[in-house]
């Protein structure tokens, strides 16, 4: 063979070589985009739903409150008051001492 053909047929070869890889590659390249895209997808929806389900249930924990069925007792009432009021003993010192950060001067 001449020359020419062993340059000819090489460039044929190399060709080939490149076209296969081109094809991989896309491939390859385009099922990572469509994997990538069905995750972000889904991410999407879930941060959605998570920021729905708070709320869904501090409604829910609102109106099971508030319903009159679940009214305390006048013993439970001051039961809680009293505890309340030891609880803002503890914690008043500390809110005394962070009170200037939340101050306009």
């Amino acid at each position: 063979r001449s020359l020419g053909q062993e340059v000819g047929l090489f460039s044929l070869k190399m060709l080939m070589v490149a076209v296969t890889i081109s094809v991989v590659v896309f491939v390859a390249v385009s099922q990572v985009a469509y994997t990538a895209y069905k995750v972000a997808d889904k991410v999407e929806v879930s941060i959605g739903e998570l920021r729905k389900k708070p709320f869904k249930e501090l409604e829910r924990q609102l109106f099971m409150a508030a319903d009159a069925s679940n009214e305390p007792s006048p013993e439970k009432q001051e039961k809680v008051v009293q505890s309340l009021r030891v609880l803002v003993k503890r914690v008043k010192p500390y809110v005394d001492e962070l009170r200037p950060l939340f101050s306009e001067k």
